[in-house]
């Protein structure tokens, strides 16, 4: 889910003027495919990418108020990466 959103707000919220965010979005959405392979790979890295989820979640909340055009997604992506983040965690305990 996090990585469609992530896509679709790539390809269609982010303007030249939004140059450095767009680059950290391009970044997190490729951590986001690794991060799917480790998992499916390894349940010791659950740990560690369930974190990387949290700050991804974050990150994006606080793009959320710097792009008012493109709030609406960048907290719907935060919420799906918080989320995600949360399930991870649960298969911990």
């Amino acid at each position: 889910m996090a990585e469609v959103a992530l896509r679709e707000l790539l390809r269609s919220e982010f303007t030249e003027s939004a140059k450095s965010d767009a680059a950290s979005l391009g970044r997190i959405l490729v951590h986001v495919v690794n991060m799917h392979e480790a998992i499916s790979i390894s349940p010791e890295r659950h740990a560690n990418v369930a974190k990387r989820l949290s700050d991804f979640a974050l990150s994006t909340s606080k793009m959320a108020s710097r792009h008012p055009e493109a709030a609406p997604k960048l907290a719907q992506l935060s919420e799906s990466f918080r989320a995600a983040g949360e399930r991870l965690r649960q298969t911990l305990s």
